[in-house]
C-alpha cells in the first residue's frame, strides 16, 4: 500500500531493569522490545500478532508516547514523538488514541457516559458548553448506541459489548488519525466481537482512520488487516500482505506462501474446519511440544530469538540475528534459511 507513513519505528528497543530477586542486589534488562522497525501508514490497518508477553503491548505504549524507547527512534509524520509536558504533546496526544482491552476498567465507574465523553472534547476545545450533549450523542450514534438518554446512563449499566462502544465513541471525540487497538474484542462474546470489528472496518472506510490492531485471534487480524506484523520475544520476525497470511489450504500450486518457522507454528495452531487437512497426508505442521515451550534464555544475545526452538537451525542462526528480508513483493521475514519454507516443512 503506498500511502504517507503516519509511524515509523526505527530499530526501536525498550529495556526494563528487574531485580533477580526480592533480596538480590543483582540488576539485570528484560527486553521487551528489541531492535524493532515498522512503519503504519496513513489509512492502513495494520494487525500485530503473537504469543502472550511478546512485547505487543509495550509497542503500543511506544507508540502512544506513554513510554520512550530505551533505544532507537519512534517517529509521527516523519518528527520524534514530542515528550509529555511539551507544547505540541496535546496535538499528538489529539491524533492518537487508544482503544484498551476491558472496556469496563478503562471507564470511570463515578462518571456518566456524557461526562467521560464530553472532557475531550472540552480538553481540545473540539465543542462549546452549548454543543456538548449533541457532540456526545453523536459519536454514540456514529459507535452504534443511539438510544435517547443513553449518555446519563453509568458503565455497571451496559453490557461488555456496549462498554467498548463507549469507549471507541470516547476515542473518536478527538477525531483522531490513528487509533491503537490493544485486544479490543478479547474480553467479548463472539456476536459482539463481529459487531466491533464491523464498527471498527465501518469507521475506516468513511473517516480514513488507520489502526494498529493487536490480537491473539489470527483469522480475526487476517480478516481486519491490510498488513500483518509477527512478533517473538520483542522481534518482529515477518511482515506479510493480508494474502500471505494463509490460514486453510496451501495455495493452488500445492505451496502456501514462505512463511518464518515461528509464524508457521501460529498458523498450525488455527483450527480450520477441513477434515482434509488434519489427515496422516496433511502438509500442515504440527504444533511444538510443550517441552519445547520452557522458559529458554536462547543461544546467545546476538543469535536469532527463535534458534532455541526451531528445528531448521543453523550454526549461522546461533552466530548471528537474521535481518528481515525479501521473501516476495512486501513480505519480510527474519530468517538466515536460504529459501522459504512452504507449508509441507520443506525448504527449497
Amino acid at each position: 500500500m503506498k500511502s504517507h507513513v503516519l509511524f515509523e519505528l526505527r530499530e526501536a528497543s525498550k529495556f526494563y531493569k528487574v531485580r533477580k530477586g526480592f533480596f538480590a542486589g543483582e540488576i539485570r534488562n528484560i527486553k521487551a522490545l528489541e531492535k524493532v522497525s515498522l512503519k503504519l501508514h496513513k489509512k492502513e490497518i495494520m494487525g500485530l500478532v503473537g504469543e502472550s508477553g511478546c512485547g505487543k503491548s509495550t509497542l503500543a505504549r511506544l507508540v502512544l508516547g506513554l513510554e520512550e524507547p530505551t533505544e532507537g527512534r519512534i517517529l509521527f509524520e516523519g518528527r520524534p514523538i514530542p515528550s509529555a509536558g511539551s507544547s505540541a504533546a496535546k496535538d499528538f496526544r489529539k491524533r492518537v488514541q487508544m482503544v484498551f482491552q476491558d472496556p469496563f476498567s478503562s471507564l470511570n465507574p463515578k462518571k456518566t457516559i456524557f461526562q467521560t465523553i464530553s472532557q475531550p472534547l472540552k480538553i481540545h476545545g473540539l465543542a462549546g458548553e452549548s454543543r456538548l450533549r449533541d457532540e456526545v450523542r453523536k459519536l454514540l450514534k456514529i459507535s452504534g448506541l443511539d438510544t435517547p438518554g443513553v449518555e446519563d446512563r453509568y458503565p455497571h449499566e451496559f453490557s461488555g459489548g456496549q462498554r467498548q462502544r463507549i469507549c471507541i465513541a470516547r476515542a473518536l471525540a478527538t477525531r483522531p488519525d490513528v487509533i491503537v487497538a490493544d485486544e479490543p474484542t478479547s474480553a467479548l462474546d463472539v456476536s459482539v466481537q463481529a459487531q466491533i470489528i464491523n464498527l471498527f472496518l465501518d469507521l475506516h472506510e468513511s473517516q480514513g482512520i488507520s489502526c494498529l490492531f493487536i490480537s491473539h485471534d489470527l483469522p480475526l487480524v487476517a480478516f481486519v488487516s491490510h498488513r500483518i506484523a509477527v512478533m517473538y520475544r520483542g522481534n518482529i520476525m515477518e511482515i506479510m500482505p493480508k494474502n500471505a497470511f494463509d490460514l486453510a489450504k496451501p495455495s493452488g500450486d500445492g505451496r502456501g506462501s514462505p512463511h518464518h518457522p515461528y509464524t508457521q507454528y501460529l498458523l498450525a495452531a488455527v483450527p480450520v474446519p477441513d477434515p482434509d487437512l488434519y489427515t496422516g497426508d496433511s502438509p500442515r505442521p504440527s504444533a511444538w511440544k510443550p517441552e519445547a515451550d520452557a522458559e529458554q534464555d536462547g543461544p546467545g544475545q546476538d543469535s536469532c530469538v527463535f534458534a532455541s526452538r526451531c528445528p531448521y537451525k543453523q550454526r549461522v542462526c546461533i552466530e548471528k540475528r537474521p535481518p528481515l528480508r525479501q521473501a516476495a513483493p512486501r513480505h519480510f521475514i527474519a530468517c538466515h534459511m536460504p529459501g522459504p519454507l512452504h507449508e509441507t516443512g520443506v525448504l527449497n
